[in-house]
Order: C-alpha cells, then structure tokens, then sequence
C-alpha cells in the first residue's frame, strides 16, 4: 500500500471527509495488510514455550477508535500508528505475566523484532500506570522481511516495517478496561479515549479508584484497597456510577459458532437495540460462501459506513477458542458482573453500614 495514499485516507477520515471508491479499496487492502500480519504474528507467538493458563485473542482495530486516535492533538499519521493490528494475552496474575515476558524475550522470532525505545518502561503501565488508571504492558513488534507476501488469491503484499502491538495484562486489569469501554458504549461517553482530563470527571474518578482497588488486590496491600473502597462508597457521586453499571443488563441472546479455525477472520456484531451478539465468517451483505479476508474486510468497512447512529458494536478478530470468547471480550457482551462482584467483595468486607 503506498504510504502517501493511506496518509491522504488517514487525514480525510481524521476531517470526516467521505473516500472515493478508490480509497476505500485501498483502506481495505491497508487492513488486509494488518490482518495477515496478526495471522504471521500468532504463528511466531506459538514458538513461546508457556503452559500457565493465558488467554490469546487478536483484532484489527475498529474505525472509531482509528478516527479517535487521528484526532489526538499530534495528529498522527495513519501508516504510524503502531497499533491497527493487536494481539492481546490476559494471565492469571502478575507472576505469569512476567514469566511469560522472559520467555518471551529469550525466544527467536523469525520474521518479527521488537521496537526497542530508549526508555524501556516507555509502554509498561503496570510499573507506570497512566493517570487514569489503566494498567497493562504493550510491546510493539515490526515484520521484518522484505520478501512480498502472496495470498491465496494471489494478491501480493508488501509486509516490511508493518507494525503489531502486543498487550499483556492480568486478568483484573482486563476487568477494568473492558468495563470502561462498557461505560463508553452505554453512556456514550469517551472514558477510554477522550483526550481530556478525565480525572477531573466523575466517571474518571471513579473508574481510577476502581483501578487502586484493583492494584491493592494483585500487590496485596490491604491498606491501598480499603482506602479506595471506602472513597469510592462514601461518595454519593461514585455510588451512582456503581450502580449504573450494577444495573446493566448483559447480553444473552448470542449466536455464536460452535467451532472455528484458530487463524480464521471473522466479524462480532453486537446489535444494542436488540441485545443480540452475533457474528459472520464470510461477507454478510454479499452472501459469499468463500471465506475470503479481503471480502470480509470490505464487508466490515461497509457494515461500519452503515453504522451512523452507533447501534452496533463491531470487531473484526481472530481466536484461538471461541468458547473463551466471553472472558476475552466481555464488553461485546455488557458483561459488568465480574467488576462488580469484586467491588462488592470488598465493600462488605471493608464498609460497615452506618446506623
């Protein structure tokens, strides 16, 4: 894909410009690209000799969070930005997810290399949780062959310098993520990716809270979690968010495929009127019984062209388990009970009602 053309789409889809048909073919095949990077990057990733139990998933990013982060005040370019293609592998505890990094670290991949900053912490927001209070570790990995890559269908790509982003975390901290951007999607807000200063809202406050909560669990210091139970439920304000959340009702209408190949595409659609998840493996307005990841890449540029009002949650992704399809993406299935449980834990082990 010629890097000026997808700089013109980036900056067109940055001032809500609509793309010529061209274009569209070409942001298609740009994701194309990112999705048989996922496909090579899962493949290499099987070489880490890791038997503690971890969840894998992969996704190629949705186009409002590409528009939110062409909106960013640096305006970055659309070639540039690292993450289009993510894999994410959730662990049990910090103690797996570190042991997992070493392995990591001290295995040969063939065709990828880590992008090495300076500052080697630069992406660990676990040693450095970012202010709102997201916590994770991210490692950007580049493709570095030079040799084009041939599809199936004959399409030939060049791979070179294309980038993927992997997100390791605990299971708590995927907890919180995936229960902000259920916020995000309820209350139509931008917790996750608002560019303001977050902490100066309530939900802000109450989801970074939430986070302390969350660290003083994993790092088992006691003080640090009955600190923010007791600020989180002794104010009225953060209580209300708590049981705004309490009282979203998780989806249980879902159609979802008994089997899958771990490499295969396919699109989640969640449809928030209805209360139904759902998904495709070949391109659902076509009907075209080839699976085909450029045809389903240009179905899902199309079903989010459709996508105006926000009625639909969609994620094009690949993985491994479909059955673990759940606890890798509860928030495509606005499932808040896990978060609220634990906070509930602690409140009645912390709290004691008041007369």
């Amino acid at each position: 894909v010629r890097i000026m053309s997808i700089r013109k789409i980036g900056e067109k889809l940055r001032e809500g410009i609509e793309l010529t048909e061209e274009e569209k073919l070409e942001f298609d095949n740009f994701r194309e690209a990112h999705n048989i990077i996922i496909k090579l990057f899962t493949i290499e990733l099987k070489k880490v000799n890791f038997s503690k139990q971890h969840l894998t998933a992969s996704r190629n990013k949705r186009i409002e969070t590409i528009i939110s982060k062409l909106c960013r005040p640096e305006k970055p370019k659309l070639d540039r930005i690292h993450d289009i293609a993510g894999t994410r592998i959730i662990f049990e505890n910090i103690k797996s997810l570190e042991d997992y990094i070493d392995i990591l670290e001290n295995t040969e991949l063939v065709n990828f290399k880590e992008k090495i900053n300076e500052d080697k912490n630069r992406y660990n927001y676990i040693k450095n949780p970012k202010s709102d209070g997201y916590r994770s570790i991210h490692k950007v990995f580049y493709y570095s062959s030079n040799i084009p890559y041939s599809t199936l269908n004959e399409k030939s790509f060049n791979l070179e310098n294309k980038k993927i982003e992997l997100q390791l975390r605990t299971r708590l901290q995927h907890i919180w993520a995936t229960t902000v951007e259920i916020y995000d999607i309820i209350n139509k807000s931008n917790i996750k990716t608002g560019t303001h200063n977050k902490l100066e809202t309530k939900e802000g406050l109450f989801f970074k809270k939430c986070s302390l909560v969350f660290e003083g669990i994993e790092s088992n210091d006691v003080e640090k979690i009955k600190i923010n139970i007791n600020e989180i439920f002794r104010d009225k304000d953060l209580v209300e968010i708590y049981n705004r959340l309490k009282g979203i009702k998780n989806i249980k209408n879902i159609q979802l495929p008994k089997t899958l190949g771990s490499d295969e595409v396919f699109i989640l659609i969640t449809d928030l009127n209805k209360g139904k998840t759902t998904f495709f493996t070949t391109d659902p307005i076509e009907k075209n019984d080839k699976q085909d990841t450029f045809l389903i890449n240009a179905s899902y540029r199309r079903l989010e062209e459709k996508n105006t009002k926000g009625e639909y949650i969609l994620l094009l992704l690949t993985l491994g388990d479909i059955k673990k399809l759940k606890n890798v993406y509860p928030n495509y299935f606005l499932n808040t009970n896990e978060f609220i449980s634990i906070l509930k834990k602690y409140k009645d082990k912390y709290i004691k009602e008041e007369d």
